[in-house]
């Protein structure tokens, strides 16, 4: 496949530029999205664009590829007018950064920016492809007039999308029945585990007298975080060792304070992820169903443990259900303290070694690698053909293009 070579003046020049209204310091997606695209040749340039807040640069080149423009503007996230003004603000300014640059894609990865990512599909006229991380106007905390207008804006601007692109098959076909898209494509968010997985790597821990579970991610509140915390405090057992940041970190601290069987890592980069899931035996998962976003997630740190061959106990719901179910991977339960409680109480040692050799077994369908040919798809249905570089004389072989997913910019967990 013909791969994008910087500095070539005999290069076809291709940009997609990718909006997202955070500040981006820790947006995994985005970075195995656009290194890919670079990758797989399909975009020469790829500009980010997002939020600016003290301490970050308001200009950050990832790579040869890739740019970061957080765009210094007024912003609110409080509800009503100083929200409606904060974010035209930053519409009216990211259009302005835009201008005079030429863009064939636009990649809107919220519904918060679907309004200003049509604007420049007009403006420029470019493809359109919206990619919202989760079921935008089902999530969290989002009620009356809000919730209102922000499924008005969906359904009135959705059909103005060339593509639409979802986290989970739950999440498309919520899609396809409320506004009848006859294709919403999947992407799983599946992680760039950076190492061949072989299959002698981890070893079934499941004789030793305590297991340890692992929780990685976000620590804030409808993510089983204080379950957890309540059914491991009142146990000795088995060990529970916490990997992320959050509201909830100084409550994780507190907790590991007070019992040893409890331990708190804090956030680490990706590449390390490997590193600290080295010795965990089972990975938690355990979501609560707070709104229906939440319900038909499919959250990356269950990735991360089957990525990693580590199996995981899961909330019962649909999405994560499924895999579960098909791979024979983990267990299921209700994101209730007494279920995780009595799930503990009955482990088996010859279920565990079936579920861990089960997840060992399917590690290599969680790879990012998987998704990348889906990803290409995309594109190629646009017309977007891989770029030639023709001031090379040799076609490279298969599997010669670089890993760009997560390079140069850390990434949250």
């Amino acid at each position: 496949m013909p791969i994008f070579r910087a500095g070539c003046q005999g290069m076809e020049t291709r940009v997609s530029v990718h909006i997202y209204p955070s500040t981006f310091e820790h947006e995994s997606r985005i970075l195995r999205v656009t290194g890919s695209l670079c990758e797989l040749g399909l975009f020469s340039h790829v500009v980010i664009v997002a939020r600016w807040r003290p301490g970050l640069a308001e200009h950050e080149r990832i790579d040869e590829e890739r740019e970061v423009y957080r765009i210094r503007a007024v912003w609110s996230d409080r509800v009503g007018w100083k929200k409606a003004f904060s974010l035209l603000h930053w519409f009216i300014s990211v259009i302005w950064l835009l201008r005079k640059r030429r863009l064939d894609c636009i990649n809107c990865h919220s519904l918060t920016v679907l309004p200003v990512s049509v604007a420049l599909k007009v403006l420029h006229r470019a493809r359109l492809v919206y990619e919202p991380h989760e079921l935008e106007t089902e999530r969290r905390g989002l009620t009356g007039l809000t919730k209102y207008l922000s499924k008005l804006a969906e359904r009135t601007l959705i059909g103005l999308a060339d593509a639409v692109v979802v986290v989970g098959e739950a999440i498309a076909g919520w899609y396809r029945s409320t506004y009848g898209l006859p294709t919403v494509h999947v992407i799983y968010n599946l992680p760039e585990v950076g190492h061949k997985f072989s299959k002698i790597t981890r070893k079934v821990n499941s004789q030793k007298k305590g297991l340890t579970f692992g929780y990685l991610g976000v620590l804030s509140e409808g993510r089983g975080v204080e379950l957890m915390l309540q059914v491991f405090a009142r146990q000795d057992t088995h060990h529970l060792r916490l990997v992320g940041d959050g509201p909830l970190a100084e409550t994780v601290r507190g907790y590991a304070d007070k019992h040893d069987h409890i331990e708190y890592i804090g956030f680490v980069f990706p590449e390390k992820i490997p590193h600290v899931l080295r010795d965990v035996d089972i990975g938690v998962c355990l979501i609560e169903n707070l709104c229906l976003s939440y319900y038909y997630s499919i959250p990356n740190k269950l990735f991360e443990c089957l990525g990693n061959g580590i199996p995981v106990v899961i909330s019962d719901f649909p999405e994560m259900a499924r895999i579960i179910d098909r791979y024979h991977v983990g267990w299921k339960v209700k994101p209730k303290p007494e279920a995780l409680q009595s799930l503990l109480a009955a482990l088996d040692p010859a279920d565990i070694e079936r579920k861990t050799r089960a997840a060992v077994s399917a590690a290599d369908m969680f790879q990012w690698s998987r998704e990348k040919h889906k990803l290409a798809s995309i594109y190629t249905a646009f017309g977007f053909q891989p770029i030639v570089d023709i001031c090379s004389d040799h076609e490279p072989t298969s599997g010669t293009t670089g890993d760009k997913a997560n390079q140069g910019k850390p990434a949250g967990t």
